[in-house]
């Protein structure tokens, strides 16, 4: 539905890369090809937390779920993901704390925190993570 590219200290940490890039995509369109995933809970800037799902043997973040959109949605890891490259982000999002080397793609528009989603999402995204909250309530 919309792919993030996340500049927050969190995000680097978590990926180890200085940045998240997350596909938010909805809980029934994703499927686990192989293994379990190990669930543990991190805090959020909205301070309502994050559920992440790991590799339990190396403890690599697989999707996570922001309560602020409730379970209905994932926040893939793009590398996660077989088809990777077709993720291009649609915003870059904290880049007030990005990392100093670290150039920002001017097509892609960028917030210092994060962004209007009405003003930012698709209208077809919208409608689709609105048919998502009515199939999974």
């Amino acid at each position: 539905m919309f792919v993030h590219c996340c500049h927050c200290t969190d995000c680097g940490r978590e990926s180890g890369t200085g940045t998240g890039l997350n596909a938010v995509i909805e809980a029934d369109e994703i499927e686990l090809v192989s293994g379990r995933l190990e669930e543990t809970l991190l805090e959020s800037h909205s301070g309502k937390g994050q559920k992440v799902y790991r590799c339990p043997k190396c403890q690599t973040a697989v999707w996570g779920i922001y309560n602020t959109m409730g379970p209905h949605v994932f926040f893939v890891r793009v590398g996660a993901l077989e088809n990777a490259e077709t993720c291009v982000p649609n915003v870059q999002v904290y880049t007030r704390s990005k990392l100093p080397w670290v150039v920002l793609n001017p097509d892609i528009p960028a917030f210092e925190k994060f962004y209007s989603f009405k003003e930012q999402w698709p209208s077809k995204s919208i409608e689709r993570l609105k048919a998502a909250r009515e199939r999974l309530g």
